[in-house]
């Protein structure tokens, strides 16, 4: 199925209220993944509304939903609980991606745990698992 195409990953994690120190892990992981070889789809990036979220709600949403739509994956980064990332989640779900979330910490939440077909703790661990789903 998609053996001949590169993979698209959707990059879903916290953005309302956090700071450009809380998004370095876009870069890192995009670096990283497209040096791979996949297709990376990011919607901050894409589309950085942040201050602009009242005005801008229902482009956002559909937008992101477009988006994930035409994505393989949905990368989840977990390191605190977002309404749009669990948003996301639940659409991902619901249209059969695979959903792989690094959660550095070792607890989370049942329904992340839950939508969630791979569960690891870093970025290192998820590169390793994304290298097996490619092979095969």
């Amino acid at each position: 199925m998609l053996k001949n195409r590169r993979l698209r990953i959707y990059l879903a994690g916290p953005i309302f209220g956090t700071t450009e120190e809380d998004q370095k892990w876009r870069q890192y992981v995009k670096k990283d993944l497209s040096a791979r070889g996949y297709k990376v789809i990011d919607p901050l990036e894409l589309r950085d509304y942040r201050g602009q979220e009242k005005e801008k709600a229902f482009e956002i949403v559909e937008k992101d939903l477009k988006d994930l739509k035409k994505s393989d994956i949905l990368l989840i980064y977990a390191p605190k609980p977002s309404w749009g990332t669990a948003m996301e989640v639940v659409y991902a779900y619901l249209q059969s991606k695979q959903i792989i979330t690094v959660a550095p910490e070792k607890e989370i939440s049942p329904w992340l745990k839950y939508h969630t077909d791979i569960l690891v703790s870093s970025f290192e661990e998820m590169l390793k698992v994304l290298e097996k789903i490619k092979r095969n």
